[in-house]
């Protein structure tokens, strides 16, 4: 089985969750997939283009004057 998620922060609580399934004999996580966590800025900033926030510019010179605003 394999489990993806956006936040490794809750692996911790998804292992012992997992653990205490009854008919569950062993919970084995594997680092292969795991990348570097982001930081709360970085991870509220992949949220808001997610929900569709952010600036959209049809060419460089466009987002440079927006930027520049």
């Amino acid at each position: 089985m394999s489990i993806t998620f956006d936040n490794p922060a809750i692996l911790p609580a998804l292992e012992a969750l997992i653990a205490n399934l009854q008919g569950v004999k062993d919970v084995t996580v594997s680092d292969d997939n795991i990348t570097d966590v982001p930081n709360a800025e970085t991870y509220a900033a992949i949220q808001e283009l997610r929900a569709g926030k952010g600036i959209r510019c049809k060419s460089i010179d466009e987002l440079f004057e927006q930027l520049n605003g």
